[in-house]
C-alpha cells in the first residue's frame, strides 16, 4: 500500500505495486473510479485499448514558442482505486517509454485524477509537466503514421501482458529495469553520461537474471595442481582458500553482460532496434 500523502515525491516501489497487486484480492484503500494521465511526446488521435486500461486520445495544448504538450487521460483498472491513482500512470509512462523509445511522463500527484472534466487551467498545469519541442533544432516529430501508432500499441500491450504473466518476483525485477530505461530517457538531454550509465545498469540488472553465473564461470587450468600442492604446503593451502573465496565473490558481471548482448541483441540487429532520428517524419510523409 502507498503512503497516505506522496508529497510530490515518487517512490517507484509504490508504482510497481499499483500496476500489479501482489495480492489480487487486496481491496483498494479508497474504492471507486479514478484516472491517471499519460503525457506523450507524440499526438494520439485515437484511443488505445490496452490490457487492463484505456488510453484516450490526446488533447494538444499549445505553449509558448515552439512547444506543445499532449495529454492523454487513462482509465485505470478497478484495483487501483481513488487513492494515489497517479501511481498507476507513472508505471504506465515507464512502460510506454520503454516499449516505444519515446519519452512519456505522468503526474506526481493525484490532484486532477478524480475530475471528470478538465478546465483550461488544469490542462495548462498538466502541460507544464512535459513540454515537447516540435520545431527547430532538437525537435521531435509529434505526428506519427497510423502504422507506427499501431506498432506502438501492440508493443505496449504485449509488454503489459508479459508483465502480468511472469512470477511476481520476476515482475518486480523487470519493472525496476524498465524504470532505469525510463530515467535514462528523462535525463538524456540534461546529462547524456548519466543517461548512458542508467541504460548500462538496466541491462546489467536483467543480464544477471537471464545469464546465470555458472554459465560463464571459468576454472583456472592449474587448479588441480594447486590442490595437490596445497595438501603438502599449509601456507599455500591458505592462499588457495583465499583465492577461492575471492573467486566466489566475483559475480562475472562483465561476462554475463556480454553474453546477454550476444544472445538477445546481437550487433547485426541494432539497426532494426534503433531507428533513424528522422524515421518518424519519413514514415508520415
Amino acid at each position: 500500500m502507498s503512503r497516505a500523502v506522496t508529497a510530490d515525491h515518487v517512490l517507484f516501489d509504490e508504482c510497481i505495486d499499483a500496476f500489479r497487486r501482489y495480492d489480487a484480492r487486496q481491496a483498494p484503500f479508497i474504492e471507486g473510479k479514478a484516472c491517471s494521465y499519460l503525457l506523450t511526446s507524440f499526438e494520439l488521435p485515437e484511443p488505445w485499448q490496452l490490457p487492463h486500461c484505456t488510453i484516450h486520445p490526446s488533447v494538444r495544448v499549445q505553449l509558448q514558442g515552439a512547444f506543445s504538450a499532449f495529454i492523454c487521460r487513462v482509465d485505470n483498472p478497478d484495483w487501483v482505486g481513488r487513492h494515489n491513482s497517479h501511481l498507476y500512470g507513472i508505471a504506465l509512462a515507464s512502460i510506454a517509454s520503454f516499449a516505444t523509445g519515446k519519452l512519456c511522463k505522468s503526474t506526481r500527484d493525484d490532484y486532477l485524477c478524480s475530475r471528470q472534466e478538465l478546465r483550461d487551467d488544469d490542462l495548462l498545469q498538466l502541460a507544464l509537466l512535459h513540454p515537447v519541442l516540435i520545431a527547430g533544432p532538437g525537435c521531435v516529430q509529434p505526428t506519427l503514421s497510423t502504422a507506427r501508432r499501431n506498432e506502438y500499441e501492440t508493443a505496449i500491450s504485449s509488454l503489459i501482458t508479459r508483465l502480468h504473466s511472469v512470477p511476481y518476483k520476476t515482475y518486480v525485477v523487470l519493472m525496476q529495469a524498465i524504470r532505469l530505461v525510463h530515467l535514462s530517457l528523462l535525463n538524456k538531454r540534461d546529462d547524456f553520461g548519466l543517461a548512458y550509465l542508467l541504460i548500462v545498469s538496466a541491462i546489467e540488472s536483467v543480464a544477471q537474471q537471464a545469464v546465470k553465473r555458472d554459465y560463464v564461470r571459468k576454472t583456472h587450468s592449474s587448479e588441480q595442481a594447486w590442490k595437490l600442492k596445497a595438501s603438502e604446503d599449509h601456507a599455500f593451502e591458505e592462499l588457495l582458500a583465499a583465492y577461492r573465496e575471492l573467486r566466489g565473490q566475483n559475480q562475472y558481471l562483465q561476462e554475463r553482460y556480454i553474453e546477454f548482448i550476444n544472445r538477445f541483441v546481437p550487433v547485426e540487429s541494432w539497426e532494426e532496434i534503433v531507428s533513424h532520428p528522422l524515421q518518424d517524419m519519413a514514415d508520415y510523409v
